[in-house]
């Protein structure tokens, strides 16, 4: 009898406290000797300094970095979730200077293999998953891009994600000193951040602290009240997911704890793995501008076929260059009819020799017009209607780097030949300008031209040459 009491005794108090037998507490301050314990997938890689690194600079990616086996999370008797705490340091590197994506995101989820996506679904869901309550996936997302579809607030936020990327909470990535002062964070800046995120289940609340020093700070800079017990299976695993989109940056995670029931245990940044030298890559552009966001823009040809290709990523990052070196949307409601729409209007100006009359008013003429011109160029180019007539992304970063000169014949972005079919792709007149230079080229700049469209449209237009003079 006695000994059936004490079984049941031991039981009780299994079922209690159930983790006492299982692991609880995770710490690592740097990955060199925990490539056993952590499962990679997609492009996440293994430093050989001991940095976990989730994705690269290549587009369209994504990587995953889960800790191998799965954490109870519930009370087997009363089915409630236990509080957690966790805390690491993220670097997100993007690929140029204040132009990179797409972000990342401390995971629970009930497996390590997400059947996902990369670009905005960050490697977390699909387009026919996200949403749905059957995801039992819970994130705190760090995202670097603005997502119109899950209603973004800006490109430098930090949100708490329950079944979807449309976030319950989110805020601008901030942290308070110790005055109580807000103080404000850029995500994307290459430097070490440190996150702690706590969830207390006796007040169903998550909080989400950020900082770029290793001391807690004690307000965090999100909070939001809910009970985890539904969303939770009784097990789950725990880690990161990330990716990149049409823009690219490296993600690190330089260390990690977490524990059940308890505060993780404190990292120090200064004793973490470094972060590798940045590679020499600048875009060559000075024009001032924080980018404020990658746009949506649809190719002509995606209504069409319904398929996003490079040459549409080209397109919508044509629209972004016009956005940065205008300062305005690709379309503005309130304009006047002829800058409805703005790569129409640009092409006005740029034919009639007035190109600066589009630049950001509020860079108060503090730019390079050498540096400017390039941008709108390559602009139009991009956004041209016809596929076959955009350069390829490589060629467009070799332009804002400067290794090649942007060709000087720039078509109108409707421009077809109605005589011989599309217009000749640019590739044709990249090699043909490639090896010049502005200082080679003659004083006369050739452009052709079709008249503007008044909405997106792909009608194609009549190609009325133009011949413009340069100073």
């Amino acid at each position: 009898m006695a000994s059936s009491f004490l079984h049941l005794f031991s039981l009780l108090l299994f079922l209690f406290i159930p983790v006492s037998s299982q692991l609880n507490e995770l710490f690592f301050p740097g990955f060199k000797d925990s490539t056993t314990n952590i499962t990679l997938s997609g492009v996440a890689s293994f430093e050989k300094n001991g940095i976990l690194r989730l994705t690269n600079e290549t587009s369209r990616l994504q990587g995953h970095a889960f800790y191998s086996s799965p954490i109870q999370f519930k009370n087997l008797t009363t089915g409630k979730v236990f509080s957690f705490s966790t805390s690491f340091a993220v670097a997100i590197v993007p690929e140029y200077p204040k132009l990179g994506g797409h972000g990342l995101a401390f995971t629970i989820s009930p497996s390590k293999n997400l059947k996902s996506l990369p670009s905005q679904y960050l490697g977390l869901f699909n387009s026919s998953d996200v949403g749905n309550f059957s995801n039992h996936l819970f994130a705190v997302e760090f995202d670097t891009v603005q997502d119109f579809e899950f209603q973004d607030i800006n490109d430098n936020h930090i949100g708490i994600d329950i079944n979807s990327l449309t976030s319950n909470a989110s805020t601008t990535a901030a942290y308070f000193t110790d005055s109580s002062t807000k103080e404000n964070l850029t995500l994307k800046s290459g430097k070490p951040i440190q996150a702690w995120i706590d969830y207390d289940a006796a007040e169903n609340i998550i909080n989400v602290t950020i900082s770029p020093y290793s001391t807690k700070p004690r307000l965090p800079i999100l909070s939001f009240r809910v009970d985890l017990s539904p969303i939770f299976q009784e097990s789950m695993y725990i880690g990161f997911s990330s990716s990149t989109g049409l823009l690219a940056s490296s993600h690190y995670i330089l260390g990690w704890s977490f524990n059940i029931n308890g505060p993780a245990r404190g990292l120090d940044l200064s004793s973490l793995p470094s972060l590798p030298s940045p590679k020499k890559k600048h875009l060559g552009l000075t024009i001032g501008l924080s980018i404020a966001s990658v746009i949506l823009a649809i190719s002509p040809e995606l209504p069409k076929t319904g398929k996003a290709t490079t040459s549409s990523d080209v397109y919508a990052f044509g629209a972004l260059l016009l956005e940065v070196a205008c300062g305005r949307r690709p379309i503005e409601p309130k304009a006047a009819p002829e800058e409805l729409v703005l790569v129409d209007w640009v092409w006005d100006k740029y034919r009639e020799g007035k190109v600066l009359d589009v630049i950001d008013r509020k860079l108060n003429g503090e730019y390079n017009e050498a540096e400017v011109f390039t941008v709108i160029k390559l602009g139009i180019l991009c956004s041209n209607n016809a596929p076959m007539s955009r350069p390829t992304m490589r060629q467009v970063v070799r332009c804002l780097d400067g290794e090649v000169e942007v060709p000087e014949i720039v078509r109108a972005p409707d421009a077809v030949d109605s005589g011989k079919g599309t217009v000749e792709g640019f590739n044709e007149l990249f090699n043909s300008f490639a090896s010049s230079s502005f200082d080679k080229m003659s004083s006369h700049s050739f452009v052709e031209n079709g008249a503007t469209f008044a909405s997106l449209s792909t009608s194609p237009l009549s190609l009325l040459p133009v011949r413009r003079e340069t100073g």
